[in-house]
């Protein structure tokens, strides 16, 4: 991302949500909270997912589950409607 991208981005967000929304850092996760990253194969270039797994991001929880593009959504929707948006059954 693009330098203070992420964090004018939580930023903003934080202002139109109604939970607390802030970037992490150092590595932090923010919880509660879910990571999803896009897979290898639904990539056109596969940079910011592969630099998570060089990080060992999905070894060490940072990123929960690695899914094709199309289906994060999905996931995401799935997520929030069975209330488990924040450390519920994955």
């Amino acid at each position: 991302m693009p330098e203070k991208f992420t964090t004018a981005f939580a930023t903003r967000l934080n202002t139109l949500c109604d939970i607390e929304v802030r970037e992490a850092v150092n590595n932090d996760r923010v919880l509660p909270g879910r990571t999803l990253g896009q897979d290898k194969p639904s990539c056109v270039v596969y940079g910011m997912p592969k630099e998570a797994v060089r990080r060992g991001a999905v070894e060490r929880g940072a990123v929960e589950r690695s899914l094709p593009l199309g289906a994060i959504a999905v996931k995401i929707v799935q997520q929030m409607s069975s209330g488990a948006g924040g450390r519920g059954p994955s």
